[in-house]
């Protein structure tokens, strides 16, 4: 955009026009992108919500979203893997866990207190970072 501006103020329009339609899509990349992040974080964050709520069905319906939308999300699996174990499928909650770990390149634990330690340490990042 600003050397668009510059080929303006030199009266190179054919310059000018192709740097404005360069800034144009960026822009545009750029909000799209944007608005996917925000859309991604509002499935999260309406999953977590009704997970807390207990509602499992809407709750495993926002991770599918999350997961149908970016396979590679670990988010989505850490939603599912936490509906899953709460409603028993403890099989899947481990497959999850097993791709969210992956996904975010960490080392799994071997020992079973990811719900009370990582969760802890997952939520505190969490609301801290979408905090306004």
């Amino acid at each position: 955009y600003e050397r668009g501006v510059e080929y303006c103020k030199r009266k190179d329009w054919d310059h000018a026009i192709e740097d404005f339609t360069k800034a144009e899509e960026a822009s545009e990349a750029a909000l799209h992108e944007i608005v996917c992040e925000n859309l991604m974080n509002t499935y999260f964050q309406r999953g977590i919500e009704r997970y807390n709520r207990r509602d499992y069905g809407k709750a495993l319906e926002d991770a599918q979203e999350l997961l149908k939308r970016d396979v590679k999300y670990p988010f989505g699996y850490f939603l599912r893997g936490l509906v899953k174990l709460e409603t028993g499928d403890v099989r899947g909650w481990k497959e999850d866990k097993k791709m969210y770990y992956q996904l975010r390149g960490e080392k799994e634990p071997k020992w079973y207190n990811f719900i009370i330690e990582d969760i802890s340490k997952f939520f505190a990042g969490v609301f801290r970072r979408s905090q306004c």
